[in-house]
């Protein structure tokens, strides 16, 4: 989906190769960090904090996908955080099923956002047997092409 983001803080991955990175940015409000790729390593010295650069943004899935188990507040509200930090561009984002099919995943969680399911877990009886409207938790990472 494509999307603009503000760049918050870049990071050239230089010990691991010259075309990864981190970029901290804000989508729709929300400060989070994505994994990028660049094709063109001088890219990431051109980028400055401020930026606002566009480009496709979606949620690439590595880890566990759980139908999400409201849990009550003790005031009849629920706890649901949307975004959980898991260290680095890993996170565990949980939301609403807005568009399912065998390959598509689109989720509501303050903002939409695609999912990537990685091509191993498709088959996991998890993923096809979701629905619109079912709350799930995923663990994964943003990522942010701008070619």
């Amino acid at each position: 989906m494509n999307e603009s983001i503000t760049i918050e803080e870049v990071e050239a991955w230089d010990g691991l190769n010259e075309y990864e990175g981190r970029i901290r940015g804000t989508l729709h409000g929300v400060s989070i960090d994505f994994y990028v790729q660049m094709s063109d390593p001088a890219v990431w010295l051109r980028l400055s904090c401020g930026d606002v650069i566009e480009g496709d943004v979606r949620f690439e899935r590595y880890g566990r996908l759980d139908v999400w188990q409201e849990v009550s507040d003790g005031g009849g509200g629920a706890i649901l955080p949307c975004l959980e930090s898991l260290g680095g561009v890993s996170y565990g984002l949980t939301g609403d099923v807005i568009h399912v099919t065998d390959t598509d995943l689109r989720l509501l969680c303050g903002f939409s956002i695609d999912v990537d399911p990685a091509l191993e877990l498709l088959d996991d009886g998890v993923t096809r047997s979701l629905e619109v409207g079912d709350r799930v938790r995923i663990e994964g990472r943003f990522i942010f092409d701008p070619d």
